[in-house]
């Protein structure tokens, strides 16, 4: 209902706006997490991701175990089926001695663009709309700072990762690779995967 003017009083352009400053926030709808799929899966889809990224049941949970593990420095492959990368690890010899191929880090170029396109302000209103969701989750967890704490934890872990220039020399001892540098292979699981 639209407030009338006082008496003797009048609008000089009719009735006050009501701007988006003053408009309140969309409140999330207090749902149980088993029943939160559809309304968190609404609320991804601006963001025009994949399809199996949003497809899978119980998102707030996965979204909490993919945040937590990041805050970690675990990498989050588990909560989110994400796509793997065409083309495999290389690597190359150089004076009788394994290297990691340079081209590695194109191997995630899709990836990275399929985030880099999403606006920050869109990724920041999907996250406040879906944030009561995976606090939830987060309890559940009964670990982290919640989601937002959580999410700020990590980003930072990432913007202080100290990431040498490579190409590193690798070492083979059983099956897999490994960084023949101690400093490297020490490393958490999420910073190394920021070497690859």
């Amino acid at each position: 209902t639209v407030a009338q003017p006082a008496r003797g009083q009048q609008y000089a352009t009719g009735p006050p706006r009501t701007t988006s400053a003053q408009r309140a926030p969309t409140v999330v709808p207090p749902l149980p997490l088993d029943e939160s799929d559809a309304f968190v899966r609404k609320e991804l889809s601006p963001l025009g991701w994949p399809a199996e990224w949003i497809s899978q049941d119980d998102l707030a949970r996965r979204a909490a175990v993919l945040i937590e593990n990041g805050r970690r420095g675990e990498i989050p492959r588990r909560p989110i089926d994400f796509p793997k990368p065409v083309r495999r690890f290389a690597t190359g010899e150089r004076d009788g001695q394994i290297f990691e191929d340079p081209e590695n880090a194109r191997r995630f170029d899709p990836f990275l663009d399929l985030l880099e396109r999403v606006s920050p302000g869109v990724l920041a209103r999907v996250f406040e709309q879906i944030e009561p969701l995976i606090d939830q989750a987060f309890l559940e967890l009964g670990t982290g700072p919640g989601a937002r704490g959580a999410l700020l934890e990590g980003i930072d872990g990432v913007l202080d990762a100290k990431i040498p220039m490579g190409p590193h020399r690798l070492v083979q001892p059983h099956v897999l690779f490994e960084y023949a540098d101690e400093s490297l292979e020490s490393a958490s699981a999420l910073d190394k995967q920021l070497l690859r």
